[in-house]
């Protein structure tokens, strides 16, 4: 049975779900790895979006066409339910430690928690450090795969400039332009605590 997948915007992709056998006792249902192709940017982009700010959401099975067999009866069904899942919230980063490498040259060793069921491959990208005001204080850049749990990886930066640093958070910046990786980062906006470090090299 071929379902929709249904975010916030409506359907975004089809999900092939395998024939089940049911007891009493209920049933387990075991989805194949497969690729999925995405049918609606616009509604993938907006299920990206709640995935990664929201602590929950729900995604839904739709529009599925199944029959039923029991006691010897066949009856078509239309197959729709809903899947309470966890969100990226955030997704909630830290700076575990900072190498000042000077010159305004730096290496952060960076973590992403990441509660959902979910993993994004981001690739090679760019995130920028921004105060209240939005300026950019530095950027750096790092391989990201965001796995499911902990995710660890370096990057390496530059300081823009200094300022009065109040509210620090870490925002994507940039990737190849015209791709979904591109439109997602401009969703990761999180709140950052520096470390001595990164506060001594930002401060003005």
């Amino acid at each position: 049975m071929t379902v929709d997948l249904v975010g916030p915007k409506g359907a975004f992709g089809k999900l092939n779900l395998p024939e089940v056998k049911t007891t009493s006792k209920g049933a387990d249902v075991i989805i194949k790895d497969q690729k999925i192709q995405i049918t609606d940017m616009e509604a993938f982009l907006a299920f990206n979006k709640s995935l990664q700010l929201d602590e929950k959401l729900t995604m839904h099975l739709d529009n599925g066409q199944g029959t039923i067999k029991a006691l010897g009866m066949k009856s078509k069904i239309v197959y729709k339910k809903p899947v309470a899942m966890k969100g990226m919230d955030g997704p909630q980063t830290e700076i575990v430690k900072t190498e000042v490498l000077g010159d305004g040259q730096f290496k952060n060793t960076m973590k992403i928690i990441n509660p959902s069921p979910v993993e994004i491959d981001l690739g090679n990208v760019v995130f920028a450090f921004k105060n209240q005001a939005g300026e950019v204080l530095a950027t750096q850049i790092g391989n990201v795969y965001i796995k499911k749990g902990e995710t660890i990886y370096e990057a390496t930066g530059e300081v823009k400039q200094k300022s009065e640093l109040g509210r620090v958070s870490i925002v994507g910046l940039s990737e190849a332009k015209g791709t979904w990786v591109s439109k997602t980062l401009e969703f990761f906006n999180t709140p950052l605590s520096l470390t001595p470090e990164m506060e001594k090299l930002l401060s003005a």
